[in-house]
């Protein structure tokens, strides 16, 4: 459902049209008040139309134009503040939501809309499985159709040895459910494409795929591999061997790829209760970055350290603490500062701002029961709107129903 939220929220924020040229008249204007100028402008620094993109300050302006009684820009308020992928501008929930009542009181059917799926969303319990599964080769499995009709040449490719070819054989034999296929492929080239002296080139154009698929090869190989691996798809399910090869080797920040390989081979760990060794990866794992390009990407990644939480709170392969569950929970909601800034971000880690919302959430039940410290109220309060605002399901469905 948080997949719907945000594809809404990415439909709304692309259907605006006309977006205006950022210049001092139009400036001069928004400051005077005139609300379609601050319309204008707001919509400027979202697209970063002749100014640095900014959603702090697209914001600042739609809400001059909201208070107005402007409905357009109550809804671009709401689904700016209900939106994790921003980089500049912390989610707020409970600012979004508001927003957006208030669009759809004036009957506004995207607000009324976006309003409904919250209302579902929130009812929603959580999965127990690790949820990110996107892989670099997901890229791939969308060229699908492309790679089908090239199968004569991926075929003569492959007869020449061609790694890269190999690996197209094993996306189509995944589609085809022939998953014995798909490892032969993938093992076959596993020890080649971990050789750093080894450097493919695409076997097709590169203006025709845009994937640079030979720098990033070995990771779309070894992914795969660990997923067959984790899910006993060709082979026999091995949680070792998966987390073996999704932690194999690779600097993921260098090509700004997704951290969800180290996740999902972390997770693994801990479904082979080798809990040592996921409590040493989740440390490991707790806040960094790397460069890409002239920006940063940010691997922090809270839903693992939320499950080692939860690990302590049971007693679940350690002993049982709740005083360092609570620790961990409280730990995961002070670093939420040093989620924004960052100008790259990927999947999952600008879903951190929910896993920090689910946190939140359990602090404050836990100050409220006393569980791992004194009973407190006040900070139970505290942690409860710090859940709201990150949107946690849990603390909205309990708000509405009190």
């Amino acid at each position: 459902m948080k997949h719907i939220i945000t594809l809404i929220i990415i439909i709304g924020l692309t259907a605006f049209s006309s977006f205006g040229q950022y210049n001092k008249s139009l400036v001069q204007q928004a400051e005077n008040g005139k609300v379609s100028a601050q319309l204008e402008l707001a919509k400027c620094y979202l697209e970063g139309n002749g100014i640095d993109q900014s959603q702090l300050e697209a914001v600042k302006w739609y809400e001059s134009a909201a208070q107005k009684g402007n409905v357009e820009a109550m809804v671009a308020c709401g689904e700016l503040y209900c939106d994790d992928w921003n980089v500049d501008l912390e989610p707020d929930y409970v600012k979004g939501i508001e927003w957006l009542r208030k669009a759809a009181a004036k009957g506004n059917k995207k607000a009324i809309e976006y309003i409904s799926n919250f209302d579902s969303y929130i009812k929603q319990e959580e999965a127990d499985d690790c949820p990110f599964t996107w892989l670099p080769c997901d890229e791939d499995f969308d060229r699908l159709e492309f790679l089908k009709e090239k199968r004569n040449l991926i075929d003569k490719e492959y007869r020449n040895n061609n790694p890269i070819a190999a690996y197209y054989l094993s996306i189509i034999a995944y589609n085809d459910k022939d998953f014995t296929k798909v490892v032969k492929y993938l093992s076959e080239i596993y020890p080649l494409v971990m050789d750093e002296n080894n450097d493919y080139e695409d076997i097709f154009e590169q203006d025709e795929s845009n994937i640079q698929i030979g720098a990033t090869l070995a990771a779309k190989v070894f992914s795969l591999l660990g997923w067959c691996y984790e899910h006993g798809l060709g082979v026999d399910k091995d949680y070792i061997k998966a987390a073996d090869y999704y932690l194999s080797e690779f600097d993921y920040t260098a090509f700004g790829m997704s951290m969800v390989p180290r996740v999902r081979g972390v997770y693994c760990y801990k479904k082979a209760k080798l809990i040592d060794k996921f409590i040493d990866e989740v440390n490991s794992l707790k806040m960094g970055t790397g460069m890409f390009g002239t920006g940063y990407v940010t691997y922090y990644v809270p839903w693992l350290q939320i499950k080692l939480a939860e690990m302590y709170m049971v007693g679940d392969g350690v002993s049982p603490s709740k005083k360092k569950a609570l620790e961990i929970y409280e730990s995961i909601v002070d670093q939420r500062k040093d989620l924004l800034g960052f100008l790259w971000g990927w999947y999952p880690e600008f879903r951190s701002y929910s896993d920090v919302g689910a946190a939140a959430y359990r602090a404050s039940l836990m100050y409220k029961r006393g569980d791992g410290c004194k009973a407190d109220e006040e900070m139970a309060d505290l942690y409860f709107q710090i859940a709201l605002k990150y949107g946690n399901r849990s603390a909205w469905y309990e708000r509405q129903n009190k």
